[in-house]
């Protein structure tokens, strides 16, 4: 596949946009080939799956149960439970809370996506071996997320995205303006279904799934433990009546920052 990348001129990304299967196939080889059995996160997965079919949905989730653990169904409320929920039962009683970057639906608690079409935002390959956290009854607490700052772009993150535009499939000599639309059509490519706004940060540029809110306060907070090579899975959040609340998910381009904190979610 390489030499067939080379003699064509193609990069990653037009590959992913010519043959969207073919490039999954290396995706999945990929992963084969450096994830130890069961340890790998559930986000790694959901994006692995992203262009799988099957004849029953129920066989995607399956599969995706077996690629994480090697425990058996537990309680008959679980062999009972729609397979999307039985995944994500799963997940959290393995400690991995990684599908909470579904661009799924929300309902309540906020940050669980609705059990239905569990898709990575972004079924890009992915590092990180889990988002790490514990349920206190229906409250999440993530580990090592990081709040972003709304402003002009520092200078750090401007040297790290003249470095990660050509991972991203992005002409590094485009003029500044034109950047944050170019880098969106390679996430599109990628398979990323933003709604096509994006808000800039002072470490980088954060693209959410539906449109951004036009009342209200509001933050961003970038995962540390699942990551790409160009940015990680981000959340919206706001504050409401002493609850804190999931708004959208979406992908966050720039640095990850070296420091998180525990979040708290609703």
């Amino acid at each position: 596949m390489e030499k067939f990348r080379t003699s064509h001129g193609l990069d990653q990304w037009k590959l992913r946009r010519l043959h969207p299967r073919l490039d999954g196939l290396e995706s999945l080889i990929g992963d084969w080939r450096l994830s130890a059995y069961a340890q790998r996160s559930a986000f790694r997965v959901m994006g692995s799956m992203a262009n799988r079919s099957a004849v029953h949905q129920d066989e995607v989730y399956y599969a995706m149960v077996g690629a994480i653990t090697t425990d058996a169904a537990g309680d008959t409320d679980d062999r009972d439970a729609p397979a999307a929920e039985y995944f994500m039962r799963v997940c959290e009683r393995k400690g991995d809370f990684s599908f909470v970057y579904s661009g799924s639906d929300r309902a309540r608690p906020s940050w669980r996506p609705v059990p239905g079409a569990l898709t990575a935002v972004l079924p890009w390959h992915s590092d990180g071996d889990a988002q790490t956290g514990e349920l206190d009854g229906l409250r999440l607490r993530l580990h090592q997320m990081a709040q972003a700052h709304q402003g002009e772009l520092a200078e750090e993150a401007r040297r790290f995205l003249g470095g990660a535009l050509h991972a991203l499939g992005v002409d590094p000599a485009l003029p500044g303006s034109m950047v944050p639309d170019a880098i969106l059509t390679s996430l599109r490519q990628a398979g990323f279904a933003g709604c096509g706004e994006r808000l800039e940060l002072e470490s980088g540029y954060f693209f959410p799934v539906h449109r951004l809110p036009r009342e209200g306060s509001w933050s961003v907070h970038i995962a540390r433990e699942i990551f790409w090579t160009f940015g990680a899975p981000a959340l919206l959040i706001t504050p409401t009546a002493g609850s804190t609340l999931v708004v959208d998910v979406g992908v966050f381009v720039g640095p990850v920052p070296a420091e998180g904190a525990t979040l708290d979610l609703d």
